[in-house]
């Protein structure tokens, strides 16, 4: 179907206490995960190239807004042109659910961006 979906991806379910959440980084500390995570976490932008080749698939960063901005317009341009599917994750902050201060808050999403590639998702 012709549709685009933007995830939000903070490595936790922020809204709800800092919980656990399948895209929670190995050793991160969360409200569920007081000695840090020890599960594998998921990519889910990479997990829908198996099952759709047409799909348009992209993440970016609220560090980078310019980029993040191109790559929405490129998922919402697909959707139009009848493409297909298309998915934007955007990896941004919680520092609330990650228990960081200004500075930490930006350097633990540069770390997950060692995690989560950035850029437009190859099939």
């Amino acid at each position: 179907d012709n549709i685009t979906v933007i995830v939000i991806n903070n490595a936790t379910y922020g809204m709800t206490g800092g919980q656990e959440a399948p895209t929670t980084l190995p050793g991160q500390i969360t409200a569920t995960t007081p000695y840090g995570a020890d599960k594998q976490y998921i990519k889910g932008p990479e997990m829908i190239t198996s099952v759709n080749q047409s799909a348009y698939l992209a993440r970016g960063t609220v560090a980078n807004f310019e980029q993040l901005k191109t790559f929405i317009e490129k998922a919402l341009k697909h959707q139009l042109a009848n493409r297909g599917f298309s998915l934007v994750e955007i990896l941004s902050r919680c520092p609330i659910g990650w228990k960081t201060n200004t500075r930490e808050t930006w350097r633990f999403l540069e770390e997950m961006t060692k995690y989560f590639k950035i850029g437009e998702i190859q099939k």
